[in-house]
């Protein structure tokens, strides 16, 4: 950020010409400036003469340019009860001839009607020859015109009533907050574009008594789809012969802080009409809470482009090509591909355009991947077509025409298309997000060329559902097992209540008249429901298959047909971390072993692959993995993302899209060759922000257990192990190079002895080396036996070198969360004369034991 630019909204207009990029900033003694910036590179390149200016609370806050490349600024005109007690009410916009002028004032308004003017206004036009300059009046309807004729100013402005307003935003921001008009012309029988807080973008007749258009709320809604989104100062720019609108958007709030970015929408067939929307990067979450920001444009070079500026946090600018580059080019390797905000290309991030907010699942078929595109508040969705080989986008999509008219209900949180699935005939499946008061409806296609028909439409409620609830949303997931033209089975699970809705299909025909068989669970956490974004998974076609269920609030759960609980995956094995956001499941079959994949939100996107073959009652040794490396952590509000597989004998694929962040495709049990990394006389590195031949040099075995290392002139060894009281393992790297070796310790001895069957145990925490070169490793206890165990080399077996079981001392034996150890040290030779220290986390005692 620069180092003029303020942290309390000293910053919050600007315009742009092809020259320069000007900012009214009042971080200063004088409490105003006009800041002219090179618009390429944002370098400073002075100030404005502001001699003259009256003073005040805001002297100046807003600044535009006309086509002939005059500046104007004006002051705000306001009262505020510390800053402006008495009002200052006196609107004056300034002008200036060019950047090296002293200004004049242009227009001064003495504002009978105390209306709040000059949070934004607009120019139109050649101040030479014909202009049109509006201010829209802060909290209420108004809006202010005055026109420039011939080079002559009419100093008497038009006071145009809009009629016909109405909220169309559910947010906290004041009615008319931040309000601005885009001009469609320069004469008093022109029509324009008025936008605010809390009022989407609406296009007026001249005198503002009738509504032409409104933008259609569901191409505009903001990209992250959070509560409290919204828009404010609204442009219109030409470019390639479109007419486009933008925006600064608010990218959702937490009251105070929040992110913007721009949006951008051509509305070259209307308001009503408009499409292809266009999203910037944001400038970064910052405490905005008067969500103070503006938009400009011009012209470089034959390059269009936009300026954002969002207060106390920045600005940018974004050169705008509505015919833009193809998709970037990723390499697919032996171990998958991925597109995400992690990773870029030549400059270029290789997160798709289309991958926003509005894309929350997907699902492999046919060859290719199916992601539906679909924002809340009743928006028309689409359904896009991948090729699953790279992930490229193909041009065409599926036929959704009869889905958005079926499924249009006007509910803020509705959504037309929200989740995808094939069966395993290849017949593809959409439902909606139902929610009460609306059917819940489930469509498919025969083909990809074919036209939707409705398979399943039904109105909950079912079994003991309060219908008042209208947050009990069916279904943001579905999953479907068999043929849908033969025999198959359909589940749905219902959000924050412990059901789940199940369809059976035999010969083609959907049973029981069409209502779903309920399966009401006996699994109620503390909140007496699953809490949000339920999703459930068959285990076969059978009708009486079992079925596995997750949500927020409850750890992956398997149940049978008649809803009893069977079992219930602990959280240290299901989820990265605690406290997991919006988990998917899917069940699968591999390899002769069944497998649970599943998705989870924890400050980024997790896929894991859980063996559920073994005994699930006391989940004693049960192995999984991450798949690959997580895409980004870019803001996902709703913290939502999906996953599917592809079997192929001996190959299993898994495609994983996080919402806002990326989408890839992850072979699992194909690993390749490590990178070849260069080694020079300052070291190496093997991360995930360094690649080589545009492959990530991260290691594939170093994901979320890999937690210690120990190190020999040869050799670094490498703990990789699973909190839960999961085996470990300690893998052996070249100290050369960090590749990894084909040789391991023998580590079962240790799994086996650092049993304790506690739930935040870890069999294998640290390792370390003493002088002599023997290696030791401990355990992390909570609850059972501290143990060292050392092997005299890397082909020996392990021997237990210390075992003791706190509490000793002053410990609390009841503070189980008293950790011994994380890390632990030694110093000399176990084999001679040594010392070995622990600390022990979450208290003030440190163990040391002598050897001698």
């Amino acid at each position: 950020m620069p180092e003029w630019f303020g942290s309390s909204h000293t910053e919050r207009g600007l315009a742009a010409t092809p020259e320069y990029l000007f900012v009214v900033s009042r971080n200063n003694e004088a409490n105003m400036a006009v800041k002219v910036l090179n618009p390429l590179t944002g370098a400073d390149l002075g100030e404005l003469d502001v001699t003259g200016v009256a003073p005040g609370a805001l002297p100046l806050n807003d600044v535009e340019t006309s086509d002939d490349g005059q500046i104007l600024a004006c002051n705000l005109a306001f009262y505020h009860e510390q800053w402006a007690a008495n009002g200052t009410w006196t609107f004056t916009i300034y002008k200036w001839s060019d950047k090296d002028a002293a200004p004049v004032a242009y227009i001064t308004y003495d504002n009978p009607d105390e209306l709040r003017l000059g949070d934004f206004f607009t120019v139109k036009g050649d101040l030479t020859g014909d202009a049109v300059i509006t201010a829209a009046a802060g909290g209420t309807n108004k809006v202010l015109r005055w026109y420039v004729s011939n080079g002559n100013l009419n100093t008497s402005p038009d006071l145009i009533e809009l009629n016909g307003l109405v909220e169309t935003k559910n947010n906290t921001a004041g009615l008319y907050g931040l309000p601005k008009v885009a001009p469609l012309g320069v004469t008093s029988s022109d029509p324009f574009i008025y936008s605010s807080n809390k009022i989407f973008p609406t296009k007026f007749n001249a005198d503002g008594s009738n509504i032409i258009e409104e933008l259609n709320e569901g191409n505009f809604y903001s990209e992250n789809m959070a509560p409290g989104a919204d828009e404010n100062a609204v442009i219109t720019f030409e470019d390639d012969g479109k007419t486009f609108l933008a925006t600064a958007s608010l990218m959702g709030s937490s009251s105070t802080m929040n992110n913007a970015q721009i949006k951008a929408i051509d509305i070259s067939n209307g308001l009503a009409n408009a499409a292809d929307p266009f999203f910037s990067k944001g400038l970064g979450i910052a405490e905005n809470a008067m969500w103070n920001g503006d938009v400009a444009s011009t012209v470089i070079d034959g390059v269009t482009y936009v300026f954002h500026l969002y207060a106390n946090t920045g600005l940018a600018g974004f050169s705008f090509d509505p015919n833009a580059e193809p998709e970037v080019k990723v390499p697919v390797t032996a171990q998958g591909w991925r597109r995400c905000v992690q990773d870029s290309i030549n400059g270029r991030s290789t997160r798709p355009d289309w991958l926003n907010e509005n894309t929350r699942t997907l699902a492999y078929g046919n060859g290719h991947l199916y992601v539906p595109v679909c924002a809340a508040a009743n928006a028309e969705g689409r359904i896009l077509i991948l090729d699953a080989s790279d992930g490229s986008l193909l041009a065409r999509e599926l036929d959704v025409k009869a889905v958005n008219e079926a499924n249009d209900f006007e509910h803020d949180g509705n959504v037309r298309i929200a989740d995808v699935e094939v069966d395993d005939a290849g017949h593809i499946l959409a439902s909606n997000l139902r929610l009460t008061g609306t059917s819940f409806k489930i469509f498919a296609w025969d083909d990809e060329d074919s036209a939707p028909y409705l398979l399943v439409e039904v109105t909950p409620p079912f079994g003991d559902e309060d219908p008042a609830a209208t947050w009990q949303q069916t279904a943001y997931y579905m999953d479907v097992k068999g043929d849908i033209k033969g025999d198959a089975v359909i589940i749905a699970a219902r959000s924050n209540y412990s059901s789940v809705y199940k369809w059976v299909i035999k010969d083609g025909v959907v049973q029981n008249e069409g209502n779903p068989y309920v399966h009401v669970l006996n699994l109620l956490p503390d909140d007496g429901h699953w809490g949000a974004y339920g999703s459930a998974a068959l285990e076969s076609s059978d009708e009486n298959t079992n079925i596995w269920v997750d949500a927020d609030l409850i750890d992956p759960t398997r149940i049978n047909a008649s809803g009893e609980t069977l079992s219930v995956m602990p959280t240290a094995v299901s989820t990265s971390e605690t406290q997991p956001h919006r988990t998917t499941v899917k069940y699968l079959k591999y390899a002769g072993n069944d497998y649970i994949l599943e998705w989870n939100w924890v400050w980024a996107d997790h896929t894991r692959l859980i063996n559920v073959s073994g005994n699930l009652e006391t989940w004693d040794d049960v192995e999984f993995e991450e798949v690959g490396s997580y895409m980004g952590q870019a803001e996902n509000a709703a913290n939502l993302g999906d996953c599917d597989y592809f079997v192929d004998g001996d190959t299993l694929r898994i495609y994983t899209l996080s919402t806002n962040n990326g989408i890839k495709m992850d072979n699992v049990f194909e690993y390749g060759p490590e990178v070849d990394v260069p080694v020079t006389a300052t070291g190496w590195r093997r991360c995930a922000i360094d690649s080589v031949d545009q492959v990530s040099t991260k290691p594939q075995w170093l994901g979320l257990n890999a937690r210690a290392v120990a190190a020999t002139k040869e050799h670094i060894y490498v703990v990789n192990t699973a909190e839960g009281n999961y085996p470990g393992e300690i893998l052996i790297l070249d100290a050369g190079n960090g590749s990894l070796l084909e040789k391991t310790l023998n580590v079962a001895p240790v799994n086996q002895g650092n049993n304790t069957g506690g739930d935040s145990d870890i069999r294998i925490s640290d390792v370390e080396v003493d002088d002599a070169g023997h290696i030791l490793a401990s355990n992390m206890r909570t609850a059972g036996a501290f143990n060292i165990y050392v092997w005299e080399n890397e082909e020996s077996e392990p021997e237990k070198l210390v075992e003791v079981t706190p509490p000793i001392d002053i410990e609390d034996p009841s503070m189980t969360w008293q950790q011994t150890a994380y890390y632990f040290d030694v110093k000399g030779d176990v084999k001679g004369n040594a010392v070995i220290v622990v600390a022990r986390a979450n208290t003030a005692t440190t163990y040391k034991w002598v050897i001698k």
